[in-house]
């Protein structure tokens, strides 16, 4: 609470590069502090609130490469920061619940190393423009490594107009995470390590195409997965999805309209439905061509 709500300051911060961390709620509103802000490598923690609703700062941001922890409402509100943003360069980075709520002034994000991404992280930031790439030099071989995405983490950011490259250590998808981001295109590949796909959590992303990926096969013809819940309305709407979809037998539940309304026009592939419950609607007004279906036993149905 160190200058918490001193609306008075004006200009820009300038801090120590000795500083480690920046404590809970330190700039709270200081809604005339201006300018850029620039972390030394020496950063490591941002706390919960630290620069919240500081509506004036309008430089970029630059977060130091050793940043591990960016609070819950860090950032929220900070509409007019702009430019790039790049977290987790040489350090693992967790990422808080609305930590950049509502900055709608980013023009770019770039992961290089991050665990989480929370609830509304980045919910509405409409200004960011390109592709959405997660990256990870340091951690890409480390088969411990996980990453999870939260419920809402990108909620209608509908700036992105590139692909969307999401990590092979990526676990989790929650909850509307990318509903209603339309801008995004290409092929979307849902990672091999991904087992839960919450409800919404790519609905009304209607512009990927052609291809959505859930399974594949690697050069010794072995199905590569471990996808095993996708959510009610999951795909909902995403109409620029054609061609073939290929669902293995890790498969435990496919929600309710998951795929509805979506433009597949090739194969439905689906194996051993012994453990899998199909929820209604899950393909209504697909166009799948041909379903091939390898199992014994028939999925379970709602």
């Amino acid at each position: 609470y160190a200058f918490y709500k001193c609306s008075g300051l004006s200009g820009q911060i300038y801090l120590s590069r000795y500083i480690s961390q920046i404590e809970q709620y330190a700039f709270y509103g200081c809604s005339n502090l201006e300018g850029p802000l620039n972390f030394s490598s020496n950063l490591e923690e941002i706390g919960n609130f630290a620069f919240y609703r500081c509506t004036s700062l309008n430089g970029f941001l630059h977060l130091g490469s050793d940043i591990s922890y960016i609070g819950s409402y860090a950032f929220c509100g900070c509409s007019k920061i702009k430019g790039v943003l790049r977290i987790g360069l040489h350090s693992r980075c967790y990422i808080n619940d609305y930590a950049f709520s509502e900055c709608t002034g980013f023009s770019g994000l770039i992961f290089y190393n991050v665990s989480h991404v929370g609830k509304f992280a980045f919910n509405r930031c409409v200004g960011f423009k390109d592709s959405l790439i997660f990256e990870s030099y340091y951690f890409y071989n480390n088969n411990n490594y996980e990453m999870d995405i939260d419920d809402y983490a990108f909620y209608k950011c509908t700036g992105f107009n590139g692909n969307l490259t999401l990590p092979n250590y990526l676990s989790s998808i929650g909850n509307y995470a990318f509903y209603g981001c339309t801008g995004f295109k290409g092929n979307l590949v849902i990672p091999p390590k991904t087992e839960y796909i919450g409800d919404y959590a790519f609905a009304n992303c209607n512009n990927f195409s052609p291809n959505l990926t859930l399974a594949y096969y690697d050069k010794y013809y072995d199905l590569i997965t471990e996808v095993k819940h996708i959510g009610d309305y999951a795909f909902y709407n995403c109409r620029g999805l054609t061609g073939n979809l290929i669902l293995s037998n890790d498969l435990v539940y496919i929600g309710k309209s998951a795929f509805a309304d979506c433009s597949f026009n090739g194969d439905l592939t689906m194996f051993d439905g012994y453990n899998l419950h199909i929820n209604q609607y899950a393909f209504n007004n697909t166009k799948f061509a041909t379903l091939i279906y390898w199992g014994y036993v028939e999925p379970s149905y709602s």
